[in-house]
């Protein structure tokens, strides 16, 4: 059996037809593939961009970390001056109490004694001069004893802003010794 030109037409049209459809898929497939790929580039974006983002913050938390190392340090430091300041305070606080003994046994029997010759010479000048306000020579002999109080706080002060004087010198010292080594 042969076919005529009329059936190979009738046979065409029914080929497009069947066809037409997967011809329809087809292009439909492409698109996806087109889209797929599209997707995969822009995936392939994002990973590169998670990449250099990860790289990023590996870089901060390294420099975090050595600063937080750098802090450390410093927190050692300070708490070896801390200690040494401690040192020194107990230090001070002995002298201080040693200064406060030595006021309290020595000068405190100087200005008894100087008060009881104070009080012999008054008297001799009472029985001299025979002064009958008793109020006028204990006021004498307090404005001496006051004076001479104000002589020793004064005294105590120079010793202890001298102290304070080196004390500063030294932690000055100390703290450019700090920086050299920082």
């Amino acid at each position: 059996m042969t076919l005529t030109k009329d059936d190979l037409i009738a046979i065409e049209e029914l080929l497009d037809r069947k066809l037409e459809p997967i011809k329809a898929d087809i292009v439909e497939l492409k698109t996806d593939v087109a889209k797929l790929k599209t997707d995969v580039a822009e995936l392939k974006t994002d990973v590169a961009e998670l990449k250099a983002d990860v790289a990023g913050l590996k870089a901060e938390v390294s420099q975090i970390k050595t600063d937080l190392q750098h802090l450390q340090a410093q927190q050692n430091v300070f708490e070896t001056m801390l200690a040494q300041m401690k040192d020194r305070l107990d230090s001070l606080d002995g002298r201080m109490k040693r200064i406060e003994l030595n006021m309290e046994n020595n000068i405190s029997k100087s200005i008894q004694l100087l008060a009881e010759n104070h009080i012999e010479t008054i008297s001799k000048m009472n029985a001299a001069v025979r002064v009958q306000d008793k109020s006028a020579i204990l006021e004498v002999q307090l404005n001496g004893l006051s004076l001479r109080l104000e002589k020793v706080e004064l005294e105590l002060k120079e010793l202890k802003e001298r102290d304070d004087r080196r004390e500063q010198e030294e932690r000055s010292k100390q703290e450019a010794q700090e920086e050299q080594v920082a």
